[in-house]
């Protein structure tokens, strides 16, 4: 499990977390539920009040879901980081040259120099690679890379 899942599906039984000291902690009210290790596998505390007075229901659920995150193993908790190639001192009628996918004709990459709000807002997944995708495609574009918060 991603963290981002766990995270979600806190969120959804009605729960905020944050982190601290290699936890993240499930939080109601502002008052600590139960926490997971961040830097361990298999550790959950949920020796807290709080979690103790949840319904039987709603605490299976919250156990259920921290002991998948801390069962999973620490390197496969993260998402993979997402970057766009832009090719910097390029540019085409002021705008920046970008690294695209599947252009249509076959190729499996191509480039786009049209403006940023443009193709970020029509097409923005034909702008965003993995590592291991632009390594694939050429490790020269690893130097151009750029990484993509929160798409």
């Amino acid at each position: 499990m991603k963290y981002s899942e766990f995270e979600r599906e806190v969120e959804k039984l009605g729960f905020t977390h944050s982190s601290r000291c290699a936890e993240i902690v499930v939080k109601v009210h502002g008052r600590t539920v139960m926490g997971v290790s961040t830097n361990r596998e298999y550790i959950v505390d949920s020796e807290w009040d709080e979690f103790q007075s949840l319904h039987k229901k709603t605490q299976s659920e919250l156990f259920d879901l921290a002991y998948q995150l801390a069962k999973t193993p620490l390197a496969e908790r993260e998402e993979e980081k997402k970057y766009r190639v832009k090719f910097p001192t390029i540019t085409r009628a002021g705008n920046a040259i970008y690294l695209q996918k599947d252009t249509g004709d076959k190729d499996p990459i191509g480039v786009d120099w049209s403006p940023e709000d443009f193709i970020f807002d029509e097409k923005p997944t034909d702008y965003i690679f993995t590592e291991q995708e632009i390594k694939d495609i050429d490790e020269r574009y690893l130097a151009f890379k750029v990484e993509v918060k929160d798409e």
